[in-house]
Parts: structure tokens; C-alpha cells; sequence
């Protein structure tokens, strides 16, 4: 089932502009951090654009950007290391993008409470497995949604 058929089960047949809005509104301070990261960046590196309602950015100068990392997601941002990599061609990238847009829809069910809910799967896992990343449920679950490896 889609996320789309999802809301609308909850919402129940209203247009799809007002759950664009709904949504937006819902994810509005995650999104707006990512902004001032973005902008703490110098600006984006590459014009952003536009991917199924949500904005893809490569910035300038990713100084707070953990090397390992290929992409993160904040509300309705999509910040990444290469912009190219959103242009799907290898089965790697095609799992990225999966993967992004799977924390893209976990963050449309948890709103702004996705980034506090993220960091304490991290502690969690962190304390349990001794892996903050690996283990944590929302990179579980998106890598499941990507078709990676699911191991904690």
C-alpha cells in the first residue's frame, strides 16, 4: 500500500494539495534546520531541485557532514554528499535513493519529532548493540525498504 492510500485512509479523500500542505506543516521545523545547515554551508554546492515533492541539496562545504555518510534527510531536505547519485544509473545509487525517500516517509509519520525519535534509536542501539548506526530502526528499516543488507 502507498504512502499516498495510507494518509488517505487517516485523512480520508482530501485533496492531494491539502496533504502536500499537511505534511509541509508537519515537517516544517526539521525542514527549516536543514536549511540553516545548508545555508551554515556557504550554499548549495549544485541548484537544488525538486524530487517528488521533496528538495535534494548538495552543499558547498559539508564541514558538519560525517564523512561516511552519502546522504541524510531533515523533514522535506534531502542533503547529499553527490547530487549526481539522485540520478539513479547503478544498483547502488537506485538503493540510495530508495533508502533516502524511505526516511522521507518515516519523517512524514513521525513530523518533527523525527530527528529526537533518530537520535534516540541511536542511543539505544548504541547502548544494546554498540552500533548507533547499523542498529538503529530507522536505518533498519530503510535499508529493508532499499533492499540492503539488514544487520544490526
Amino acid at each position: 500500500m502507498s504512502l499516498k492510500s495510507r494518509l488517505e485512509k487517516v485523512i480520508g479523500g482530501y485533496p492531494d494539495k491539502v496533504i502536500a500542505l499537511m505534511a509541509w506543516l508537519w515537517t516544517l521545523p526539521t525542514s527549516l534546520l536543514a536549511s540553516l545547515l545548508i545555508a551554515a554551508s556557504a550554499g548549495p554546492k549544485k541548484a537544488s531541485y525538486l524530487f517528488r515533492g521533496i528538495v535534494v541539496v548538495q552543499p558547498r562545504y559539508v564541514w558538519w557532514f560525517p564523512k561516511r555518510f552519502a546522504g541524510m534527510v531533515l523533514g522535506r531536505v534531502i542533503i547529499v554528499r553527490n547530487i549526481n547519485w539522485f540520478v539513479p544509473e547503478s544498483q547502488w545509487e537506485q538503493a540510495f535513493v530508495r533508502h533516502e525517500l524511505h526516511h522521507c516517509e518515516q519523517g512524514l509519520y513521525t513530523g518533527w519529532l523525527h530527528l529526537p525519535l533518530y537520535l534516540l534509536c541511536c542511543l539505544m542501539a548504541g547502548v544494546c548493540y554498540g552500533k548507533p548506526y547499523r542498529a538503529n530502526w530507522f536505518e533498519m528499516t530503510a535499508r529493508l525498504a532499499a533492499g540492503q543488507e539488514v544487520r544490526p
